[in-house]
């Protein structure tokens, strides 16, 4: 019996071969120092996601204005999308709700699109949409919710780019976490697997590094 081949995490050496959007991302994170985000909850020392993605949003703007341009950057902004289709109702089912409108409202942690009122969905006007994971305890059903949200943006909303930010979790356990997606056979979009980006931090004190999804 064949095993069967799942798309994989390929590390980026060059970053000239990624997009320039992804590239500024990448680079803001890699400025940023996450213990300036560290807070007690619960008696425990903690990163606070939203004050570093509110950080991040600030940095990626004042440093890539030319490369902004015209676009605009948003944060937590609600997005109302179908999800009736088959497959990505039942993933949406066993991985966030039971009972769900057919109009689902999904709430990206950062995005940039084109500043026009009446923008078409297209790659030249979505440019990327992010979700960002900062804790050490990254669940099965926190991962799958996060893949399957990114999926459905590329699908639907038609970004140029999708990338999950994950600090604070090794990258072993970042591609096991993939595998399982997969292996449940959950909502994947196969045409859109070049879009997917992963920056993984393991710690807040190590170097993040940037991988593409590539099929095997």
């Amino acid at each position: 019996m064949k095993s069967l081949k799942f798309p994989s995490l390929v590390f980026v050496e060059n970053k000239q071969e990624i997009d320039q959007y992804v590239n500024a991302c990448f680079c803001v994170i890699n400025e940023l120092n996450p213990n300036e985000f560290l807070q007690y909850f619960n008696n425990s020392l903690e990163l606070y996601e939203r004050n570093y993605i509110i950080s991040f949003s600030y940095k990626l703007g004042c440093k890539y204005s030319n490369l902004l341009n015209d676009d605009i950057v948003n944060g937590e902004l609600s997005k109302k999308i179908d999800v009736r289709s088959n497959l990505m109702s039942t993933t949406l089912e066993r991985v966030k709700y039971y009972n769900y409108d057919k109009h689902t409202s999904f709430i990206p942690d950062f995005v940039i699109h084109t500043n026009e009122p009446n923008r078409k969905l297209a790659p030249d006007t979505q440019k990327l949409i992010m979700e960002a994971k900062t804790t050490p305890y990254l669940t099965k059903k926190g991962f799958y919710w996060d893949f399957f949200k990114l999926n459905v943006y590329l699908n639907k909303l038609k970004y140029r780019n999708a990338v999950y930010f994950i600090l604070n979790t090794p990258k072993d356990k970042v591609e096991m976490l993939l595998t399982s997606y997969f292996s449940k056979h959950y909502y994947y979009d196969k045409k859109q697997t070049h879009r997917f980006s992963f920056i993984i931090q393991e710690s807040i004190n190590s170097v993040p590094q940037i991988y593409k999804l590539q099929k095997k």
